[in-house]
C-alpha cells in the first residue's frame, strides 16, 4: 500500500477555467456539480440543470445526491478513475490518512473529491461571517519543504454576490491542508464523495 512519501510532492487535476460561483445562497452543491461534471465533459449544463438532477431545496444538497450524480452522469467512477463514488465518513481519520486519500484521487484516479466541509472563519480566512454546511470540488495538493502542505479546491461560494461590502472569494482555492481537514471534521457528518 502506497503512503504520503510514495506520492510526489504535487498534484493537481481539472481545468482551473471551468469554474462558476453559486447563484444562490443554497446552491454550493449544485454549483459543485456544475464544475465536477464540465470538469469530465467540457460542458457547462449550469446550475439550474444541476439542481433539477440533485433535487436541490432551500434546505441545500444530499451528499447521497451528490455522489448519485456524479456516478450517473460523468465518468470520474469508471475503473480507469476512482471508480464508483460512496460517501466515506471520514470521522476517525487522521490529518495523514485524509491526506493521503486526497493524493490518491488526484495521483492515482486523476479524478476530483467532493469536499463537505463547514464554513467557519477559523478555517476559511476569506469568509466574512460564519456559515454553514458546504461543497467544494478537491482537485490538487501540493507538500511545501518548512511550510504548510495544501489543499486545491473549486470553491462555489462568494459572499460579495450576495452583499457587495463583503470581500471577493476566488474561485481556484489554494489553502492550508490541516485546516481543510478539520473543517471537514467539524461538519456533523463528517463525511465526503469519494
Amino acid at each position: 500500500m502506497k503512503g504520503i512519501a510514495d506520492y510526489p510532492t504535487k498534484g493537481i487535476i481539472l481545468d482551473p477555467t471551468q469554474v462558476a460561483e453559486q447563484v444562490r445562497s443554497y446552491w454550493c452543491g449544485p454549483t459543485s456539480m456544475q464544475m465536477i461534471a464540465w470538469g469530465w465533459k467540457g460542458e457547462d449544463r449550469g446550475q439550474d440543470y444541476w439542481a433539477s438532477k440533485l433535487g436541490t431545496t432551500t434546505s441545500g444538497t444530499s451528499i447521497y445526491d451528490m455522489v448519485r450524480v456524479t456516478n450517473g452522469n460523468t465518468g470520474w467512477d469508471l475503473p480507469s478513475h476512482a471508480g464508483k463514488y460512496v460517501v466515506l465518513d471520514v470521522g476517525g481519520f487522521t490529518f495523514q490518512e485524509w491526506l493521503l486519500l486526497n493524493m490518491k484521487h488526484v495521483i492515482d484516479y486523476t479524478a476530483p473529491m467532493i469536499y463537505h466541509p463547514i464554513l467557519l472563519k477559523q478555517f476559511y480566512p476569506y469568509l466574512d461571517d460564519d456559515a454553514s454546511g458546504h461543497y467544494q470540488v478537491g482537485r490538487g495538493y501540493l507538500e511545501q519543504e518548512g511550510k504548510p502542505t495544501e489543499v486545491s479546491y473549486f470553491e462555489p461560494w462568494n459572499q460579495q454576490l450576495f452583499d457587495p461590502s463583503e470581500p471577493f472569494i476566488k474561485r481556484v482555492q489554494w489553502r492550508d491542508a490541516y485546516k481543510s481537514y478539520r473543517a471537514n471534521l467539524a461538519h456533523p457528518a463528517h463525511n465526503m464523495g469519494v
